[in-house]
């Protein structure tokens, strides 16, 4: 009878039972984390659209945007431009507002085309995405705006201009011989 009262220790579970105790315990905790997130106001929002992302441009973010379009415009070359007299190969960057859109940039990126055929070409646009002290200013835009999966990354900084992707080789599809967009840049021009 003194067994019948004792409690059964965790790993005298049988197996199917521990098994099916991790099972519910593992289900109730992901829906309790993956069903819904509550914003400071006490609204609830979906796990799809995250709590900290605005949904709409304020207008104090299109501001933001606007100095940074004004202070970021102009033209950026690699390395490489400052022996283009010796024959060098040489990428520039051209960063332009956009009429249409306050928050946006057009991205037009050539290579030497004097002497050889260019080796690296590129246009499309870019969104503000945020500024700061550490980072500076970035934009983010779509390598292919039909399918959308690879972004190219703009970060500026100090007349600096850094050019990266979410996918490693992404940015060498728009050039020939090895080379690739990605990399960094200096302003060597504004454009008003």
């Amino acid at each position: 009878q003194d067994d019948l009262l004792r409690p059964i220790a965790y790993c005298e579970l049988p197996m199917s039972n521990l098994l099916f105790t991790r099972l519910i315990g593992t289900s109730l905790l992901s829906l309790v984390l993956l069903g819904c997130q509550l914003l400071p106001s006490g609204n609830v929002t979906s796990v799809d659209q995250p709590a900290h992302v605005p949904t709409h441009s304020t207008s104090a973010d299109l501001q933001t945007a606007y100095q940074a379009i004004s202070m970021i415009k102009g033209r950026y070359v690699d390395g490489g431009y400052y022996n283009h007299h010796s024959g060098h190969d040489w990428v520039m960057v051209t960063i332009s507002s956009l009429p249409s859109a306050s928050d946006k940039v057009a991205i037009k990126i050539t290579s030497r085309s004097d002497i050889k055929k260019p080796t690296c070409e590129y246009e499309g646009q870019a969104s503000f995405k945020g500024q700061d002290e550490g980072h500076g200013v970035i934009f983010e835009g779509k390598l292919d705006e039909k399918e959308g999966t690879d972004l190219i990354f703009y970060q500026f900084k100090d007349n600096k201009l850094a050019i990266d992707s979410n996918r490693a080789y992404a940015l060498n599809y728009y050039c020939s011989g090895g080379a690739t967009l990605k990399g960094d840049y200096t302003k060597v021009t504004d454009i008003d």
